[in-house]
């Protein structure tokens, strides 16, 4: 029962892991729950 808007918030949630790994996770996060 996987809904688009979970599928959304999973790749989200691995945008955030990725971002913080590189370092401009707060940034990338910030961006993507404002948009």
């Amino acid at each position: 029962m996987a809904t688009p808007e979970v599928l959304l918030l999973r790749i989200l949630d691995m945008g955030l892991l990725l971002g913080d790994d590189s370092g401009c996770g707060e940034e990338t996060g910030m961006a993507v729950t404002h948009t």
